[in-house]
């Protein structure tokens, strides 16, 4: 009972202390409160956009790349956000913001922010492609999902340090256990609610809120909620079979027939999409200058 009680304060105390990936940039967070209300415009988010040059740059990068299958159509940003839409244009500054959030560093050899970086891009790139598969979610929210379904380590690592390298040693010492249940021994929780009360506390939208707090057991979520964990949680377990695991070595599960047919995918369809990984994570690397 104390456990659960004291769970909740061990990842609030955490987002707390780490105020530094707490906070959007400011005009990620702009964009997110434009795109949010109803009422918004495409000259709208053009006037908040044009005030920082690199992402300007970056919009126009991803709209004339093979990423959206328009190479070097566009060179105005307004025409960009018509084009790719206001959604579109909102993932992409979060996924522009994230890329610094998970900056280059080690707490205990050989785990390394880059590799965990490198699994989010690849979970990022087949979510995305589940989505085109499916058809169920937008495919632009199921790439930013992907991307930032793991932020829940990130706040270990900057919040939780010692604790973090604790779980870090219990998960490499015994190979029959799990990083989430070595993340339950010391924490009492998982990097899902890390994750999840961080999403809270960027006021992102309850599907991310969900993917992030649940990507490792959708069933634990109510059925219409759980069409997006579901695909991150595939992807999840096709990158780590792909050789990015989140980790220092692959946690996956095996896959289940009934998530394919849950999601509405076949083995056929991860083939394909195992067999374009490479080039597809390559494109994103290149098109979000990662």
């Amino acid at each position: 009972m104390n456990q659960i009680v004291s769970a909740p304060v061990i990842v609030l105390d955490a987002i707390q202390r780490v105020r530094n990936i707490a906070t959007l940039p400011e005009v990620a967070s702009k964009v997110r409160q434009l795109v949010d209300d109803p009422e918004c415009t495409a000259d709208d988010v053009d006037r908040v956009v044009r005030n920082d040059p690199a992402l300007s740059t970056r919009i126009l990068r991803v709209v004339n790349s093979s990423f959206y299958g328009m190479p070097g159509q566009f060179s105005s940003v307004k025409r960009a956000i018509v084009f790719l839409g206001l959604n579109a244009i909102k993932n992409i500054t979060i996924a522009a913001s994230l890329n610094k959030i998970f900056r280059p560093q080690s707490i205990q050899p050989p785990f390394k922010v880059e590799n965990l970086w490198n699994h989010s891009i690849a979970v990022a790139a087949i979510s995305r492609q589940l989505a085109n598969q499916a058809g169920t979610v937008s495919s632009d929210d199921a790439f930013l999902a992907g991307l930032i379904h793991d932020v829940g380590i990130i706040v270990e690592l900057q919040a939780c340090r010692a604790e973090f390298g604790d779980v870090l040693q219990r998960f490499t010492k015994d190979p029959d256990l799990s990083l989430c249940d070595a993340e339950r021994q010391v924490f009492g929780v998982t990097h899902e609610a890390f994750g999840a009360e961080l999403c809270r506390a960027w006021m992102f939208p309850e599907q991310l809120v969900d993917v992030t707090g649940n990507h490792h057991d959708p069933s634990a979520l109510p059925e219409q909620r759980r069409t997006m964990p579901r695909i991150v949680h595939l992807a999840d377990i096709l990158a780590d079979k792909a050789g990015m695991p989140a980790a220092m070595r692959s946690d996956s599960k095996k896959l289940d027939p009934e998530l394919l047919e849950d999601i509405g995918v076949t083995t056929t369809d991860l083939a394909a999409i195992a067999q374009h990984l490479p080039a597809e994570i390559a494109e994103v690397k290149q098109v979000f200058a990662i």
